[in-house]
């Protein structure tokens, strides 16, 4: 476990104290041998302490470059599972805008991602519309689930479920379920093959 920084901040604040106090034994020394050789004696263990309060910094830093690892790591890994997953999932600020949205959601919306990314969720919602900001705008720790009627484009309407949540970043991250009898002939999850190969395409195997 690497010292807090309040640990360091206190050793670096006893060290600049204590070389303060050497500077005036130092003023003082004048031309005796043993003041001045206890003067010494203290720089000596000023450096050392010096030594001890980088390494301390070293340490804090690396914990910091292994910690920006792992919330690296895990940011790929949610973000491979969104690109994967098999139901539409949209993510969302909290004016409703659309900042990323995986391939099923692309198909169902029937929109290209390019002109899908920045617009408004609320405009492929029916009678819902005017109600989604404030529901999503409610959340809290816990994730919400309703009935909507979406209208995809150039598209009959379908009903759907939908469930928010917020995400570690305050978005809202949007799960579409169409409802099993709206399916046929609106939209359908990618096959296994069709799956498999984004898998594929996305990992680099």
């Amino acid at each position: 476990m690497p010292p807090s920084d309040r640990h360091i901040q206190d050793r670096l604040g006893n060290v600049l104290h204590r070389l303060t106090t050497i500077e005036r034994r130092a003023s003082a020394a004048g031309e005796s041998p043993k003041l001045a050789a206890r003067v010494i004696d203290e720089v000596r263990k000023l450096t050392a302490e010096l030594e001890r309060s980088l390494e301390d910094v070293r340490e804090v830093l690396a914990e910091c470059g292994r910690l920006e690892d792992a919330a690296t790591a895990a940011s790929r890994r949610a973000q491979l599972l969104f690109e994967l997953a098999p139901v539409p999932c949209l993510v969302l600020e909290m004016t409703g805008a659309i900042v990323a949205a995986n391939e099923p959601a692309v198909r169902l919306l029937n929109v290209s991602r390019r002109h899908l990314l920045g617009r408004s969720f609320q405009m492929y919602l029916g009678r819902e519309r005017e109600m989604f900001l404030k529901r999503i705008q409610g959340l809290q720790g816990e994730s919400e689930e309703w009935m909507a009627t979406l209208r995809p484009r150039e598209r009959s309407s379908l009903e759907a479920s939908l469930t928010a949540a917020l995400d570690p970043e305050g978005r809202v991250l949007i799960i579409v379920q169409p409802a099993r009898e709206a399916l046929d002939g609106k939209w359908h999850a990618p096959p296994a093959d069709e799956a498999t190969e984004r898998r594929t395409v996305i990992s680099g195997h």
